[in-house]
């Protein structure tokens, strides 16, 4: 059983809770600490699961053929990664945002190396009472969707002003979140 961080720090904040959630989970956790894009996984896992980590990667089809390697026959791989419209609100203002893949292409992808038990799609909206709120809340999440843009108060009052023009809808603004989640297993 491992649990992977890529930041050595996070092993020891987890432990606290998996221990609280010991019926859950086992004792027996292994850390691997580092980028899972590029470190070697275990063989023979019955399970490799991922939560929004996917869309950073640079090489995702070697990923998902080093996930395929690493399962037994039967095994599955659990995972969600963000779509093309996430944040698109704040890519369409700032230049800045990820290239997603669409749900086609994720499938294509898959399709070569797993049976594909689910996929699907969903978008969420958020809602702000201002275009700065939104920023904070990427903040807070740890998401950097403005990635290399340099926030000056001039361009700062311009994006709270142009967000607030096109994205307002009954005295607030949103933010779309676009996930795609699946389900898949290596043929026996």
């Amino acid at each position: 059983r491992w649990l992977n961080a890529r930041v050595p720090e996070a092993p020891p904040l987890a432990r606290e809770p998996l221990h609280r959630t010991a019926s859950i989970f086992p004792a027996s956790i292994h850390f691997l600490p580092g980028e899972a894009e590029k470190m070697p996984l275990p063989a023979d896992c019955d399970l490799i699961a991922s939560a929004s980590v996917l869309q950073w990667f640079e090489d995702l089809q070697a990923f998902f053929d080093r996930v395929q390697s690493s399962l037994k026959p039967g095994g599955y791989f659990i995972f969600n990664i963000f779509g093309p419209r996430n944040l698109h609100q704040i890519k369409s203002l700032t230049g800045n945002g990820l290239e997603y893949l669409p749900l086609t292409e994720l499938q294509r992808i898959l399709r070569h190396r797993f049976e594909i038990l689910e996929i699907r799609e969903e978008e969420y909206e958020h809602r702000f009472d201002r275009p700065f709120d939104v920023l904070r809340h990427l903040q807070r999440t740890g998401v950097t969707a403005t990635g290399a843009f340099r926030w000056t108060p001039g361009s700062l009052r311009a994006f709270e002003q142009q967000y607030a023009a096109r994205y307002r809808v009954d005295q607030q603004v949103f933010l779309t979140w676009h996930v795609m989640y699946a389900i898949v297993r290596k043929t026996p």
